[in-house]
Order: C-alpha cells, then sequence, then structure tokens
C-alpha cells in the first residue's frame, strides 16, 4: 500500500497524469476489498490523495487532458478512506475537513485547488458545511 502513495508522489512530481489516476483506480479497489486493512497507512495515503485534489498541476497538457476527473476521482477515494476509517478516537473526519476548509481559506488558491478542496468537502457530505468540530479540552 505504501507503494500507492510513491506513486502518486511520482505522478505528481512528473505530471503523469495516467500514472495518478491509475493509483488511484488501484487505491478505490483496495477500499471496497473489506479483507485489506489500510489503517497502517492513512498517514501516508490521506496526504498523498489530498494532493492529487489540490495540486496545481498534475498533468503537463490541462487544456487538452480532463484532469479535473482525476480531482473528483481523488475526492472519492478520500472519502471513502475517511468514512472506513474514522472513529470517534482518531477524528479523521474533523481533521480532513479541516485540513480542507484551511486549503480554500488560503488567498492565494488558485480555482484547480479550489475545485479539488469542494470536491472533496461535497464527497464528504453533510458534516462538511459547517466546518470542523471545535477541539475538547
Amino acid at each position: 500500500v505504501s507503494t500507492q502513495s510513491t506513486g502518486i508522489r511520482v505522478g505528481l512530481g512528473e505530471s503523469k497524469m495516467y500514472y495518478i489516476q491509475y493509483v488511484l483506480s488501484m487505491l478505490e479497489q483496495l477500499l471496497q476489498n473489506r479483507a485489506i486493512r489500510l489503517e497502517k497507512f492513512l498517514h501516508d495515503l490521506i496526504p498523498s490523495v489530498i494532493s492529487c485534489m489540490v495540486c496545481a498541476q498534475i498533468c503537463t497538457r490541462p487544456l487538452e487532458q480532463d484532469h479535473w476527473a482525476v480531482r473528483r476521482t481523488a475526492a472519492s477515494v478520500l472519502a471513502g478512506l475517511v468514512r472506513s476509517h474514522s472513529l470517534g478516537t482518531n477524528q479523521l473526519q474533523s481533521r480532513v475537513i479541516r485540513m480542507l476548509h484551511h486549503a480554500l481559506d488560503k488567498q492565494n488558491s488558485g480555482l484547480v485547488t479550489s475545485f479539488g478542496v469542494l470536491a472533496g468537502l461535497c464527497e464528504l457530505g453533510p458534516m462538511s458545511e459547517t466546518g470542523p468540530d471545535p477541539p475538547t479540552h
């Protein structure tokens, strides 16, 4: 599974969108397989998937290639990871929503970053509308 997060980083670094799409498809399949436990890899997977959503350039020809679909797929994978691994004790959903809201609040966020964040928030559903839960002391 750590191969997937490495694959995403390599794909983003080299702007190889087809490679990123392939790795995201593999992650979708892993999420559907109930026999595979991904908890140990969430610290690698979630940042990599979020990077696919918000990265300024994931392909070399953005006018010709459908990078929007890759961002939507990444948002769907992120939502799947959060839904299947969010517990009251780890506050995963709240932390991911907080991270996405923070990316959206930045002044210099471009259109593609905003699109990726909004796609992620939409996939996460109604909980993301109000923002993250306030921290408990």
